[in-house]
């Protein structure tokens, strides 16, 4: 939505801005909901990374603010072996004038990240449906240990062994990364060894 600070923005506006928003968006990523078998077949890269920086810019039609984040890749679990990544969100803000996108969190520099990422017709790429895609890294304070974030352990478990109900648990709220980056790397090998189902 958008979130002028001193700015008048009418309903005229805001309702462009989201047509715009769909139609730059909707065709590089898919907000339906989807289990992640199907969000790491349709992403063309499964990275773990590190965000190097964010900048917010008008995009060339100068209709859109969008935001362009560059993650510094530590393992590529899909797709091409790229030492960075540019993703491009929409949203963001300059000077003034801020566009938030629900489902569309902005990037922490520094931020350790695994991120399933899509391209569009033109090569521009993105995060997997926004926020579906995205799973933080963080340091568990009680053990020290790199540990990621989410359902992304209990949603592995499901997805490599389909009809198993996954556990509910707290401990499914985090598992320890390399463990996960082993489960990625298995449900990747068997979505594309199933012809991406």
């Amino acid at each position: 939505m958008l979130r002028p600070l001193p700015y008048r923005t009418t309903a005229g506006c805001f309702a462009a801005a989201v047509g715009v928003l769909h139609a730059t968006f909707c065709h590089a990523t898919s907000l339906e909901p989807r289990d992640l078998r199907q969000v790491a077949a349709a992403a063309t890269q499964v990275i773990h990374g590190t965000v190097v920086s964010s900048r917010s810019r008008w995009n060339d039609d100068h209709t859109l603010i969008i935001t362009q984040t560059r993650v510094r890749t530590l393992d590529v679990l899909k797709g091409a072996d790229d030492s960075e990544v540019l993703l491009t969100m929409p949203g963001g803000r300059i000077g003034k004038l801020v566009v938030d996108v629900p489902g569309v969190a902005p990037f922490r520099d520094g931020e350790e990240t695994i991120l399933f990422v899509v391209d569009d017709s033109k090569g521009t790429k993105s995060v997997e449906g926004w926020s579906r895609g995205r799973f933080e890294v963080v340091v568990d304070g009680r053990t020290g240990e790199r540990v990621v974030s989410g359902d992304l352990a209990a949603e592995l478990r499901t997805a490599l062994r389909p009809g198993a109900a996954a556990a509910k648990s707290a401990a499914d709220k985090t598992t320890a990364l390399s463990g996960v980056l082993d489960d990625l790397r298995a449900l990747v090998r068997d979505v594309e060894a199933k012809g991406g189902r």
